[in-house]
């Protein structure tokens, strides 16, 4: 959990700088971020690296409510043929619940995303059947 005083004090500093005070700040029980005032989120940036690179499949793993924009255009892109993606939510104490709504499948934490990530590489490097 982010300390509350270091966010008020960090926000104070924020709301105080010139070099920031155009910058959205988003936030969550464990971060502080700050965005430029652009409406880009990443459910835009993976539509555009599928595009940029022809990407004919992706995964996506996520642990934030900024990860259903990405969610969801994985699932926009997968309703052609030559396009298969799927979202993962990646849960914990902290996670936002709306995250598992959106996603394919959800893990339990990061053990349970290193046991994937190690079968997935299993699945990989093991021949194609024929």
């Amino acid at each position: 959990r982010f300390p509350e005083e270091a966010r008020r004090s960090l926000l104070r500093i924020v709301a105080d700088s010139t070099l920031t005070r155009d910058l959205q700040v988003v936030e969550d029980s464990r971060r502080l971020e700050l965005h430029p005032p652009i409406t880009v989120d990443k459910g835009f940036a993976v539509r555009a690296l599928v595009k940029e690179f022809k990407l004919r499949g992706a995964l996506y793993l996520g642990d934030q409510a900024q990860d259903v924009g990405a969610f969801t255009a994985l699932r926009y892109l997968s309703f052609g043929e030559s396009f298969k993606g799927m979202s993962v939510s990646v849960m914990d104490e902290a996670s936002p619940v709306v995250l598992e709504k959106y996603a394919d499948c959800s893990l339990a934490g990061m053990s349970d995303v290193e046991r994937f990530l190690a079968w997935l590489d299993r699945q990989i490097a093991r021949p194609a059947k024929k």
